[in-house]
């Protein structure tokens, strides 16, 4: 029983960690849905996109944790981390950027109103 247990820990945090890469990977495909605003053609292929791109880390990740063999604790970890960061650095990933946002708006806003760019736009 000894040997089914010793790397079990080790995977889960592995797991843990593609998680935290495939909840990276929703946002990312967030910001283009949110840039692009899709139709429904658009927005099949970006769902069907995001789906590849999450089984290719998830197979990767588990032939790295695990050479492959799937465990049900392996997706728990995995689930954890996408959840873990759905409610921690999602969070803060957009409020810096709705914040860098805000900045480059009133930076452009502040350059318009120079005389010197006024004439380069005429």
């Amino acid at each position: 029983m000894l040997f089914y247990t010793t790397g079990q820990s080790a995977a889960f945090l592995l797991m843990l960690a593609c998680g935290l890469r495939l909840g990276l990977t929703w946002d990312f495909f967030r910001l283009l849905r949110r840039l692009f605003q899709p139709g429904f053609a658009l927005s099949l292929a970006l769902d069907l996109l995001f789906g590849a791109a999450a089984a290719v880390v998830l197979c990767a990740s588990l032939l790295r944790a695990l050479e492959g063999e799937l465990r049900l604790y392996a997706l728990m970890g995995a689930l954890c981390g996408f959840l873990l960061y759905g409610a921690t650095l999602s969070r803060l990933l957009s409020f810096l950027a709705r914040r860098a946002a805000s900045l480059l708006r009133r930076a452009a806003r502040a350059l318009r109103r120079q005389k010197f760019c006024q004439k380069l736009l005429k």
